[in-house]
């Protein structure tokens, strides 16, 4: 199920991107 798997991409990346996010605030 390829757009299932995209949705999973898309959530993962901005989970990352929202860590990052988070990280730079803190600094």
């Amino acid at each position: 199920f390829v757009g299932g798997s995209d949705i999973m991409m898309e959530m993962y990346e901005s989970g990352e991107l929202a860590q990052l996010f988070e990280t730079q605030k803190a600094n």
